[in-house]
């Protein structure tokens, strides 16, 4: 993904910036440190969630190793 945004005087290519990006923008990162570090928790929780899937989707190259464990 990448955003592209008046307020920027550069493109942003990482979707993890562009959430926060995004989110503290248009003020939905949370009010506070704490509605913040609870935002975080969630974003990066859901990226071990997308690479768990994706090695399933996609499979592993060592399926015997991976099978073993």
């Amino acid at each position: 993904p990448a955003l592209e945004h008046p307020d920027l005087p550069f493109t942003l290519t990482e979707s993890k910036a562009i959430i926060q990006f995004l989110g503290r923008k248009y003020n939905l990162y949370g009010s506070n440190l704490v509605e913040q570090a609870l935002i975080d928790n969630i974003i990066y929780r859901m990226e071990d969630v997308r690479s768990a899937f994706t090695g399933i989707v996609y499979g592993s190259k060592n399926w015997e190793a991976d099978k073993a464990a």
